[in-house]
């Protein structure tokens, strides 16, 4: 790289074995960019195959190109880690190995970036499903546009609609270098980046949102290190509890109540996403964990009168008061009739709060589930069975 070369943004691509015509694509992206001063890490995350004598081509032929290799996988967050401490720009942003920039991204970004000088610059993005083949662009939030600049409130509470990526988004080093955020070593695939963005939220002053689509995100990929979290009997599951007990210490060392209610909506959201994609053979585990974490949340933290702002509060004392098997009846005899469900003569449905106590499920008087806030109580053909305190 020439001495009198002088990047305005770094690009930060970890790889760990894509497919290799996603890998050319994505690199093709990058390379062909109209603003010519980038700077592109490769983070060659141990991976195999083809894929090391591709990043090997690109470097030779882009002077722009830094390419570190790994021996073996080390995970996405040191990965991340490790390109943005090489990065040299006033600025960074990470892209997946298998997604596309358009070709315009830097220089729209760049503008933004020399006009409003944010500690985040949020852009707009499209979804490609690669089983179907069909592109969705994500919605644009016009609420975040009356001003150019701004930071978490109410105002700006459509981020929070906004995919918990880092792809999706440009930061200043400088900021993420002031308050030392970093992705976390032990999140190698489950959130890693969503308790990095929210945690740059949090602190940010300054937040930029550009509705312009500067970016392809490919899901459904073949063998994509996420579909490891989804396999059979994995354990790396448990990475999805870390990051919430994670953001919980983050959260109460660094946030404020007005802030504090938008991580409760993530943290639920990570939860209930993951819980609905792993394998059947970890759901129970899972479910068990889950509920005991819920129970256990710092109540300075996790507060119910938040998550009702974004009707989450339902399925959270769901999980805090219904065991496992019922708790999966019910959502499947609830899938498509949300509040009543016939069988002949019998009547399933789901009850609205009565002062206090709230009958999640009641089937004809034979079965009846009772919640108070210091109690669970199951009947059966009207006589209580057991009493389960909290």
């Amino acid at each position: 790289m020439s001495a009198l070369f002088t990047p305005q943004i770094s690009i930060i691509v970890p790889v760990y074995n894509p497919p290799a015509p996603y890998l050319r694509e994505c690199l093709d992206s990058i390379c062909n960019q109209t603003l010519k001063d980038i700077e592109i890490i490769l983070i060659d995350n141990g991976s195999i195959e083809d894929n090391p004598q591709i990043l090997q081509d690109y470097a030779a032929r882009d002077q722009r190109i830094k390419l570190i290799r790994f021996e073996e996988n080390k995970g996405f967050s040191h990965a991340c880690n490790t390109g943005i401490s090489q990065s040299t720009s006033p600025y960074f942003q990470i892209v997946d190995s298998d997604d596309i920039l358009s070709p315009h991204a830097c220089q729209t970004e760049l503008n933004i970036l020399r006009k409003n000088h944010p500690d985040i610059l949020v852009f707009n993005h499209c979804n490609y499903n690669c089983t179907t083949n069909k592109i969705e662009e994500s919605p644009i939030y016009p609420q975040l546009q009356k001003n150019n600049v701004f930071k978490l409130n109410d105002d700006s509470s459509d981020l929070f609609m906004i995919p918990f990526c880092t792809w999706n988004k440009v930061y200043s080093k400088q900021f993420i270098n002031a308050h030392h955020i970093q992705f976390h070593p032990q999140l190698t695939i489950a959130a890693p980046d969503c308790l990095f963005s929210a945690q740059a939220y949090v602190l940010a002053e300054k937040i930029s949102y550009l509705p312009d689509y500067l970016y392809t995100y490919r899901y459904n990929v073949p063998n994509s290190i996420m579909s490891r979290i989804k396999a059979p009997k994995s354990n790396l599951y448990q990475q999805v509890f870390i990051f919430c007990q994670e953001l919980e210490k983050f959260a109460l060392r660094y946030s404020t109540p007005d802030k504090n209610k938008f991580l409760n909506k993530l943290y639920m959201e990570i939860l209930l996403f993951n819980y609905s994609k792993i394998h059947s053979s970890n759901k129970r585990a899972y479910y068990h964990q889950m509920r005991k974490l819920l129970n256990s949340a710092n109540p300075q933290f996790l507060v119910p009168e938040h998550l009702q702002c974004f009707n989450l509060l339902t399925q959270f004392n769901e999980i805090k008061q219904l065991p496992y098997w019922l708790y999966t009846l019910k959502h499947i005899l609830f899938k498509h009739t949300p509040n009543k469900l016939k069988f002949g003569f019998f009547t399933i449905y789901k009850q609205k709060q009565k002062s206090t106590t709230t009958s999640h499920i009641f089937l004809s008087g034979l079965y009846r589930i009772d919640a108070t806030q210091n109690a669970t109580i199951h009947h059966l053909l009207g006589i209580k069975i057991f009493t389960h305190r909290q």
